[in-house]
C-alpha cells in the first residue's frame, strides 16, 4: 500500500511540475509577444505616414515635398550619363555638365493626398503670403474646386520633368509639347492586371514647360482597369535621348496596399 501511495504521489508531483512548466512557457511567450508589439508599435505608426496621423492642414513644407516625391502616390526617376574626359584634356569644359541628368517626378493627381499636398505647399510659400486679399481669395476658390473634384471616371497622372543641363531644358519642353495624341497612345500606358491601358487625353504645359498630365480611364468595357485584388499598377512611358543621355523606357510602380485611407483605396 505504501508503495502504491508513493507511486501515486510521484505521478502527481510529475504532473504538477509538467503543468507548471507549461504555464511558465505560455507566460513567457505571451510576455515576449507583448514586448515585441510594444517595440514594433512606433515602427508601425511611423509606417502609416504623416498623411494618416494628421490633417493635411498641419503638414509642413518638408512633408508636402516628401508626399509629392516619395510616397504611395508619388515616385521619381532620374536618368543620367557620365561624361569621361580623355587623358590630356582639361577635366571640365566650361558650361558643360559632367553628369547630365533628366529627372521625372510622377504624382497621381487624382489621389486626394497629392492635391492636398500641392495646395498646402502653395499656401506655405512666401509668394502666397504676398498675394493681395482678392488674389488670395481667387486662388483659394480654385484650390477648393480642385480638392472637391472626385475623378470618378479617370486616373490622372501628373509628370514633372527637369534637367541639370540648362541647354536641354528647352529641347525637353519642345519634345513633349509637339507630340500628337496618337504618338502618346503608342508608348504611354497604365500597366495593370488588365493589361496596358492607353491614355485618353494628355495636357502639356506650354512656355518653359516642365509638366504634363496624362488621363487614363478607370473603366474599360465595363470593368475597372485597377481591381481591389491587384497588388500594384505602373506608369510606363518613353524618355527621349538628349545629348549623351540615352532614350529609356520608364516604369514606375505604385503599390495598392500603401494607398488605403479610411478603409478604401485612393488613387
Amino acid at each position: 500500500m505504501l508503495c502504491l501511495a508513493g507511486a501515486l504521489l510521484a505521478h502527481l508531483a510529475a504532473d504538477r511540475l509538467f503543468l507548471e512548466r507549461k504555464c511558465l512557457r505560455a507566460s513567457m511567450r505571451k510576455g515576449i509577444k507583448s514586448v515585441l508589439l510594444l517595440a514594433l508599435a512606433p515602427l508601425l505608426l511611423h509606417a502609416q505616414g504623416f498623411w494618416v496621423k494628421k490633417s493635411h492642414e498641419q503638414w509642413s513644407a518638408k512633408e508636402c515635398a516628401k508626399l509629392l516625391r516619395d510616397s504611395p502616390w508619388a515616385k521619381s526617376r532620374t536618368i543620367s550619363a557620365v561624361l569621361i574626359t580623355p587623358i590630356g584634356q582639361p577635366s571640365a569644359t566650361p558650361g558643360r555638365e559632367s553628369n547630365p541628368e533628366l529627372t521625372y517626378a510622377v504624382q497621381l493627381l487624382s489621389a486626394l493626398p497629392v492635391r492636398q499636398a500641392m495646395i498646402r505647399q502653395t499656401r506655405l510659400s512666401a509668394d502666397f503670403a504676398k498675394l493681395s486679399a482678392d488674389a488670395r481669395q481667387t486662388l483659394e476658390a480654385r484650390q477648393a474646386k480642385l480638392l472637391a473634384e472626385e475623378f470618378k471616371n479617370h486616373i490622372v497622372v501628373r509628370v514633372e520633368y527637369s534637367t541639370n543641363v540648362p541647354s536641354y531644358a528647352q529641347d525637353m519642353a519642345r519634345y513633349w509639347q509637339t507630340r500628337p495624341l496618337p504618338m502618346w497612345q503608342q508608348d504611354t500606358f497604365l500597366v495593370t492586371s488588365s493589361g496596358r491601358i492607353s491614355l485618353v487625353d494628355v495636357w502639356v504645359a506650354g512656355g518653359a514647360g516642365g509638366l504634363f498630365e496624362l488621363t487614363f480611364p478607370r473603366m474599360v468595357n465595363g470593368q475597372p482597369v485597377v481591381r481591389d485584388t491587384d497588388k500594384s499598377f505602373s506608369l510606363e512611358f518613353q524618355s527621349p535621348a538628349f545629348g549623351p543621355i540615352q532614350g529609356e523606357r520608364v516604369l514606375l510602380e505604385f503599390k495598392l496596399k500603401d494607398m488605403a485611407l479610411d478603409g478604401r483605396l485612393i488613387f
